[in-house]
């Protein structure tokens, strides 16, 4: 306890350097005169008083340090005094401690940006109190065992027979809806949600009331950011009325920050009570059928249920359900549904799987970018330190120890890292910025909720001084050491390492960015199976419009009767809305568990041909058939063996044509199965006009003119939608691109640096060849034709062979990668001896300039 006391006070005594001083000065002067006073009692002079109570006390300093001791931590005093002493080093040397700086920014500023990713879509917990205890349940598809969503009698169900195991069961489902304030409809995303939603999650609306068991009026629970762009922040808004597709909702809350997105990405503007969906799907029976799975269900475990107890109560309802409804629990190839449950997480489970891994290779381009500027920094550091060899020898003959100057030297560079990581930090915080305004320019309603936490910044603190510790030790004890010719051997080597090792990682970086680059450059040139050019998208809503399906199936009609250069699919080829269905096949028995889910859309006719798909046989839809489907040639080669299929049917509709195989799904293959069924045979609300040679402004007008309440959501361009189905590559060559030319460029001076020590190094030397007759040829080669050349070689080598070895882990996870080709190496390596080159040529023309004469007599 006493130790505990002392070590309080000591840290107090860390704030009142000042009075402690005043107070121990008094204190020995009293305690001078005392012993002044008592050896004049004994017969002393003064003077010879004085001096016999100063020999007693021992020196005055000397008694002084050792109160200091007792009374302050030591260590922190002289830890302090060695950074401020870094901090005037630092402003005594600008050139390298702002290159140093700079390095260490760009380092930690990267890595602190991917943590934010991390943290935004993986670390941070499930908003909510007692995250822990929230648990997501699935329905898996019949034989990819894919988790997908719910129907909503099997959430009653699910609730029903799980009141042992969870405190609350809550049932959520997305939709987009119009709204409209203040005379404006605005597409919105929307959340359909149980009346314990909120209960459940264990948060309450930060304003207003959540909804109640019974509601007898429609209400609405707007989000925090509509709260504050549309309504300014105003406490009045409770009470207040909006139109959510053609039917007026009253606001009576406004839901915390903490539930601005669902999933982790996907933004909520506004959240609306279950028994009203019918009146927001606009009579949309999706709740009474056991087929219409759309439905996310999150329960909330009882205090003490584990996860295990309450999947082996899902397994028990998954069987009972099967039991009851085997129609809708058993799919063609005789394959039954199942129910998992996994903790709640920000990322759905059937998403985590490739965000960790493109997260996985983001972050191990980072972090290779980190090691570059680790060992730059390290270089740097070590030439300096050579210029300190004779300060730190000269201190060690004073007294000095070993250990005192080798912590100076490291809690320099401490301080090189901390203000490199002060600097990092912000150029992260700038480049979530940017990262977050480009997101509204995505076809959904993502949001990430990059900031910087109190998490992210202990991460930067972390990050920037380990780094300022590994980077200062080895210089440290360079500097430090005591045998010459072994601290000269050690360096050498050592740069030379530390140079290697950053061009290998140039090179590697640079062949993960050709990979993808190329990847980009094939995929642009790919056959796409259509014409993509001039062709204008513009997607609407009908839902949203408050339209019923008959009246949305009129509007259709008329669209393509007064626009008749317009074309209706439900969504654009690669796009993310293209559905998976399954369909019963004529002729064709499915194997047990085979997935019998191919990816559909709706068109109407004419569809086809505008979008210049080639028909293999058969015909195009007609208007107003029924009951009619087109398939592609993968389809036809799937089901029927590449037979006539012209006259099959698939489920209650009959193959009327055959169209070629083409990109309609991804970009990495042609030959998926499709099906284009008939716009007369399934309605859907949210369909897309297709037209070709007009400006996107005519586009908009010309299907604003066919009824002004619909509201468009959308107007982009084919190729524009092209480019967003790139887009995991685009942000992978970006980020790859741009980490491996800032990684050329610090192995470049690395290597700039090495080849300037040696210059210097060898300066007599030169000097004497010079004078001794050697020609200009002679002395580059001695300054950049060994060393340099072996260091550069030694690079590309190690590289190429990290970047190979990597490949086939890269093509894992993003499937659009390239693999590793002579022309990926070749390129990877020429610029890397192009850049080289010139972090060659400044030292050797350096060398070419040295005066004999000079650099004799300095040596003399």
């Amino acid at each position: 306890m006493s130790r505990l006391r002392d070590s309080a006070v000591r840290l107090v005594n860390l704030f009142r350097r000042e009075r402690i001083e005043r107070e121990l000065d008094a204190e020995l002067r009293a305690y001078l005169e005392l012993e002044v006073e008592e050896n004049i009692r004994r017969g002393m002079a003064p003077k010879e008083a004085r001096r016999a109570a100063l020999a007693r006390l021992g020196g005055v300093e000397t008694v002084k340090e050792e109160c200091r001791d007792v009374q302050r931590f030591r260590v922190v005093e002289d830890l302090w005094r060695d950074l401020r002493h870094g901090f005037r080093r630092m402003l005594a040397r600008p050139v390298l401690a702002v290159v140093a700086v700079a390095v260490l920014a760009v380092g930690v500023g990267a890595n602190i940006a991917i943590l934010a990713l991390v943290d935004a879509l993986l670390l941070r917990p499930v908003p909510g109190a007692e995250p822990e205890r929230l648990v997501a349940m699935f329905t898996s598809d019949f034989s990819s065992g894919r988790p997908g969503a719910n129907s909503y009698p099997d959430f009653l169900d699910i609730r029903d027979a799980t009141r042992d195991v969870f405190e609350s069961v809550t049932a959520t489902s997305r939709t987009s809806v119009g709204v409209r304030i203040g005379g404006e409809t605005r597409v919105m995303s929307a959340q359909l949600v149980e009346p314990n939603y909120f209960d459940t999650m264990g948060l309450r609306p930060v304003h207003g009331r959540g909804f109640e068991a019974v509601e007898t009026a429609a209400v609405a629970v707007i989000s925090n950011g509509v709260w504050l762009s549309e309504f300014g922040g105003d406490p009045s808004v409770l009470g207040r009325a909006i139109v959510i597709n053609g039917s007026p909702f009253t606001v009576v809350g406004v839901a915390p920050v903490e539930l601005a997105t669902t999933g982790g990405l996907f933004r909520v503007d506004v959240r609306l009570p279950l028994a009203f969906e019918q009146l927001v799907r606009l009579g949309d029976a999706r709740q009474e059928g056991r087929g219409n799975r759309g439905y996310s269900i999150v329960g909330r475990l009882r205090a003490g249920v584990e996860i295990g107890d309450a999947r082996a109560a899902l397994q028990v309802v998954a069987r009972r359900l099967h039991q009851s409804y085997p129609g809708a629990w058993t799919g063609l190839s005789g394959q039954s549904r199942a129910l998992t449950a996994t903790e709640a997480a920000r990322l759905p489970a059937f998403a985590s799987g490739p965000v960790v891994g493109a997260l996985a290779v983001l972050t191990g381009l980072v972090v290779t970018l980190l090691l570059i500027v680790c060992a730059n920094i390290s270089g740097l550091l070590l030439a300096d330190a050579s210029v300190r060899r004779r300060e730190m020898s000269i201190r060690q003959a004073l007294g000095a120890s070993r250990l005192r100057l080798i912590r100076q030297v490291v809690v320099e560079s401490l301080g090189l890292g901390l203000v490199g990581g002060c600097l990092g930090v912000a150029g992260a915080s700038a480049a979530m910025r940017f990262v977050t305004l480009l997101l509204p320019n995505l076809p959904l309603p993502v949001q990430l909720d990059l900031e910087l936490s109190g998490r992210l910044l202990v991460a930067a603190l972390v990050v920037s001084s380990s780094v300022g510790l590994a980077v200062g030790l080895l210089p440290a004890l360079y500097a430090t050491q005591p045998r010459l010719r072994l601290g000269r051997f050690l360096q050498t080597r050592f740069r030379n390492a530390l140079t290697a090792m950053q061009a290998a990682a140039a090179v590697f970086l640079l062949i993960i960015a050709g990979m993808f680059a190329r990847s980009i450059v094939s995929a642009y040139a790919l056959p796409l199976g259509y014409d993509p050019d001039e062709l204008v998208l513009v997607a609407v809503d009908l839902e949203a419009a408050g339209f019923s399906e008959d009246r949305g199936r009129a509007y259709l009609r008329q669209a393509l009767e007064q626009v008749p250069t317009a074309e209706v699919s439900r969504a654009p080829f690669l796009s993310l809305r293209t559905q998976r269905r399954s369909f019963a096949v004529d002729g064709y028995q499915p194997r047990a568990g085979e997935d019998m889910e191919v990816n559909a859309s709706v068109a109407s006719p004419g569809y086809i041909s505008l979008m210049g798909v080639p028909f293999v046989r058969g015909r195009d839809l007609e208007p107003g058939e029924r009951n009619a489907v087109l398939v592609n040639r993968a389809f036809a080669r799937r089901f029927w063996s590449g037979q006539n299929a012209v006259g099959r049917r698939v489920g209650r509709s009959t193959v009327v044509g055959v169209v070629e195989d083409g990109h309609f799904v991804s970009f990495r293959e042609a030959a998926i199965p499709f099906v284009f069924q008939s716009m007369e045979d399934v309605y859907s609300s949210q369909v897309t006009f297709h037209m070709r040679g007009v400006s996107a402004d005519a586009a908009r007008r010309a299907i604003e003119r066919i009824d002004p309440a619909v509201p468009v959501v959308s107007v982009t361009t084919m190729s524009e939608t092209v480019d967003t189905a790139l887009l995991p590559e685009r942000v992978a060559a970006f980020v790859s691109g741009l980490v491996g030319a800032v990684g050329l460029a610090l192995a470049c001076i690395g290597l700039f640096g090495t080849l300037s020590y040696v210059v210097a190094q060898r300066a007599p030397e030169i000097g004497l060849r010079v004078a001794l007759g050697a020609r200009a040829l002679q002395i580059v080669r001695l300054v950049a034709g060994g060393t340099s050349v072996k260091l550069v070689a030694a690079g590309v080598v190690l590289g190429a062979g990290l970047g190979s070895g990597l490949a086939p882990l890269l093509q894992a996870q993003f499937s659009g990668a390239g693999g590793v080709d002579l022309v990926t190496l070749a390129g990877a390596a020429a610029c890397l001896a192009l850049v080289a080159s010139v972090a060659i040529g400044v030292p050797a023309a350096r060398a070419l300039r040295i005066d004999p004469a000079e650099v004799l007599r300095v040596e003399e």
